[in-house]
C-alpha cells in the first residue's frame, strides 16, 4: 500500500503560532493500528488503555479500521514507544503509527532529527517515493508520516511534498488504514 505524507517547514516569521513551538516540540496527533482488537470488550480494553497516558486528551477506537484515533494535549511528552508498550502490556500488538508532530530540525549523528520533548529525537528519513526532507537544522517543522510496526524509536518515513506556510487541514492526512 502507498501511503502519502505531508512535511510542512517555515521559518517562524512566516507560520503564526510555529515560532513559538518549543524548541523540543511534540507529537499533536497518533492513529495507531492495533493487531487483535475484534471484539467490544478488546477495544474497549485499548481504549481504556490508550486514556490512561498522561497527555492523552482523546481516543476514538475502531474495530473495523483495526486502530486508535488519539488527539494529545497541548505540552504532552507522549512517545510513540510509551504508546506501543502500553498496548502490548494490555495484550494487543501494535503495528504501524501515523503521526502528526511539530518540533525542531537538528543533526544527530549526521542524520536529520525532530527534537520532541520528553524522548529521543525521531530521525526523519523520506520514503521510497520521496526525496530528500527540506527542512534545515534550526527550522520548525510540522511533519506527518508512518513509523513501521516493530521500530519504537523510528525513524519517521516522511514523503517530500512542500515547504509550506499553512497545514493541511484537519482530517485532510493519509493515513495507513486509508481514513482521513
Amino acid at each position: 500500500m502507498r501511503i502519502a505524507f505531508v512535511v510542512l517547514c517555515a521559518v517562524g516569521s512566516f507560520v503564526p503560532g510555529l515560532a513559538s513551538a518549543q524548541a523540543s516540540g511534540q507529537i499533536l496527533e497518533i492513529h495507531q493500528r492495533v493487531f487483535g482488537m475484534d471484539c467490544l470488550p478488546c477495544s474497549q480494553a485499548v481504549h481504556a488503555t490508550i486514556s490512561r497516558i498522561a497527555g492523552v486528551e482523546s481516543v476514538e477506537v475502531s474495530m473495523r479500521r483495526g486502530g486508535a484515533d488519539i488527539h494529545l494535549l497541548p505540552g504532552n511528552t507522549v512517545s510513540v514507544a510509551q504508546l506501543r508498550a502500553a498496548i502490548r502490556k494490555a495484550g494487543y500488538e501494535p503495528k504501524e503509527t501515523w503521526l502528526r508532530a511539530r518540533g525542531e530540525v537538528a543533526v544527530d549523528q549526521g542524520a536529520l532529527v525532530l527534537k520532541l520533548a520528553g524522548q529521543a529525537p525521531l530521525r526523519l528519513e523520506a520514503s521510497a517515493s520521496g526525496g530528500p526532507v527540506p527542512c534545515q537544522p534550526g527550522e520548525d517543522m510540522l511533519v506527518e508520516g508512518t513509523i513501521e510496526a516493530g521500530k519504537d524509536q523510528g525513524p519517521i518515513l516522511v514523503e517530500q511534498r512542500k515547504c509550506s506556510a499553512e497545514s493541511p487541514a484537519p482530517g485532510q492526512h493519509p493515513r495507513p488504514d486509508g481514513g482521513g
